[in-house]
């Protein structure tokens, strides 16, 4: 086994111990019993190597999680989704996610998606929606979280933010970085998120 799949295969161990032990998450969406492994070529590498030694700490429980997103960095096939005639050039720099499992993860499923995303300090992710229901568990750092034009909410790490289908929603970063789980369920599971 290369160490690229053990790595990946002992991510996949950290993220299903905080689905099983966070109620949200286990009763959103429990981790799919149909993963298959499909090796990926990394990319976004730049982007990869920016984060080396940059993950924001963690609260003791979700700190293996952290450690083990660390060891897949640079193995891990990074999105961006958006372009930077979209959101700019600074957004993009500092903005990423990589799936673990769904319909195109390291592991493929059909049940559910679940992603790791990186988001730098002092950024804006403006309202966005997508089909699949979601729902956030940030694992170290915090974000303001909100709907529609409401006021946003602080989440810190080990709380969730659920999202329902097509539900406008909008995140903001402070003074801190965040990384969070998020995962999706539901019809549009195989879908994007578009700007609104």
């Amino acid at each position: 086994m290369s160490e690229p799949r053990r790595n990946f295969d002992k991510l996949l161990v950290e993220v299903s111990k905080i689905v099983a032990r966070t109620p949200a998450l286990q009763t959103f969406a429990p981790v799919p019993d149909d993963l298959e492994f499909v090796p990926r070529e990394p990319a976004r590498e730049v982007f990869a190597n920016s984060l080396q030694g940059k993950l924001p700490p963690a609260i003791a429980p979700l700190q293996a999680l952290v450690t083990a997103t660390e060891a897949v960095l640079e193995s891990a096939q990074w999105r961006a989704t958006y372009t930077k005639e979209e959101l700019g050039q600074d957004f993009i720099d500092r903005y990423g996610y990589f799936e673990l499992y769904g319909p195109e993860g390291h592991y493929i499923s059909h049940q559910s998606r679940a992603f790791l995303g990186y988001w730098g300090a002092g950024l804006h992710y403006p309202s966005h929606c997508h089909l699949a229901e979601e729902i956030y568990c940030v694992a170290a750092g915090q974000a303001l979280f909100g709907v529609d034009d409401a006021d946003g909410q602080v989440i810190e790490a080990g709380h969730t933010r659920q999202h329902s289908s097509n539900q406008s929603h909008w995140m903001t970063t402070e003074d801190s970085a965040v990384l969070c789980l998020v995962l999706w369920r539901g019809p549009g599971l195989a879908g994007s998120a578009t700007l609104e």
